[in-house]
């Protein structure tokens, strides 16, 4: 128990640090936009970039690991609009559930996470499963708001959008050098002040993220964002843990983890661009995060 509490106790801490900071003020909202441009734009993509362009994706078993959790997003989804047509919920509720169910938190708090519990073999594993999270999980959410409840046609507009994000961007771009095997000490120079700002990531996105927090509770929805939390904490994790005892030859236990996330901080981003019930997602990204610190270290002890 004491190793899950050195490996969730630092990345939680730094999010209660940024929550406290803003409730008394050391951090203005002025200060949290600024850290979030500076992770958004630079910090997050370069720690995306080096840490995709490290990974060998000519690996057979990496491809294993993505089909796989490609399939494993696939079959969440459903299930999660399954059980959503059961409900007598408005259209735009069903879509803002849906997509704080199925989009994780893997930049945020998973890489720092994972970071901590795996070594490096293990932690380029969560990177390929965190893969579909992090791209397909907000493209189907995406198709949803758009198809489910604007029933607009306007999803072209939302892929140019999609195709400018700096974090998709460094992604492609560190899966294309990987397969383009650009490397040598040149390259390596080249890359060490990518290298530096990747290192500041994950503290500043914590302390973002906790900053981000403080005020965005709503009991109103309470209800709701259980329904979430149980989702994307407790059934996502359940089934791909089920799945990977029963189908996976290679460990699992990057996949689990990196299923187990709380709902993503670009799932209000994309509910404030839409105007879908962004009070709601803020809500549910605030519980699902805080039901984490607890759910995340269950998790750490099965599979460790």
């Amino acid at each position: 128990m004491l190793e899950i509490i050195k490996i969730t106790f630092p990345v939680f801490a730094i999010i209660a640090l940024g929550y406290f900071m803003r409730r008394h003020k050391v951090l203005s909202d002025n200060n949290i936009h600024v850290l979030n441009l500076l992770v958004y734009y630079v910090s997050l993509p370069a720690i995306i970039f080096i840490s995709f362009y490290n990974l060998d994706w000519t690996s057979v078993t990496n491809l294993k690991i993505l089909g796989f959790n490609l399939v494993l997003l696939a079959v969440i989804s459903m299930l999660t609009l399954i059980l959503l047509s059961f409900t007598n919920l408005k259209p735009i509720y069903k879509a803002a559930i849906f997509s704080a169910s199925i989009v994780g938190n893997t930049v945020y708090i998973g890489f720092p996470l994972a970071q901590k519990a795996f070594d490096a073999n293990l932690y380029n594993n969560f990177l390929i499963a965190a893969t579909p999270q992090l791209v397909f999980g907000i493209v189907i959410s995406v198709l949803v708001y758009e198809f489910y409840v604007l029933k607009s046609k306007n999803f072209k507009t939302y892929f140019f959008d999609f195709a400018k994000n700096p974090l998709i961007i460094s992604l492609f771009l560190g899966i294309i050098f990987s397969l383009m095997q650009i490397k040598g000490e040149l390259v390596k120079t080249l890359f060490s002040p990518i290298q530096m700002f990747a290192a500041t990531a994950s503290p500043i996105a914590l302390l973002a993220l906790g900053g981000f927090l403080r005020g965005k509770y709503d009991h109103s929805d309470f209800i709701n964002s259980m329904f979430v939390s149980v989702v994307k904490l407790v059934l996502f994790p359940l089934v791909l843990f089920l799945l990977a005892k029963q189908f996976l030859s290679y460990p699992s236990e990057p996949s689990i983890l990196s299923a187990a996330m709380p709902t993503a901080a670009t799932v209000f981003v994309i509910a404030e661009k839409y105007n879908v019930v962004p009070k709601f997602i803020a809500s549910t990204l605030f519980l699902t995060t805080i039901i984490s610190i607890f759910s995340v270290s269950i998790i750490l002890v099965l599979i460790k």
